[in-house]
């Protein structure tokens, strides 16, 4: 709708252990700035490292650069049952499946 949401925090001081789960959501124009944020693609790993539950719409290039891959726990926002989904991998809060 192009409202505009304040942050409360900024990304670089926010570490991923400060959340139970993430949710990463652009498109073009800032899937191009955040693939190049050192920041983004740090948080990014060290969610998919942890096990957290990830959502993710709009983001390709940022998830290549970080390496997360289709698995357990991590939601591709393209129907709406896939919010569904991710509030019940949210919710085990930690996705064990990932792990190696």
């Amino acid at each position: 709708s192009g409202t505009l949401h304040p942050a409360d925090m900024a990304l670089a001081a926010s570490p991923s252990v400060f959340f139970d789960a993430v949710a990463v959501l652009s498109g073009k124009s800032g899937d191009a700035i955040l693939s190049k944020d050192a920041a983004a693609v740090s948080f990014l790993m060290d969610a998919y490292r942890h096990q957290k539950a990830i959502a993710i719409s709009g983001v390709s290039g940022l998830i290549q650069k970080a390496g997360v891959e289709d698995q357990p726990g991590i939601i591709r926002l393209v129907a709406k049952s896939a919010l569904v989904e991710f509030m019940d991998a949210a919710r085990q809060g930690r996705v064990w499946e990932r792990q190696s």
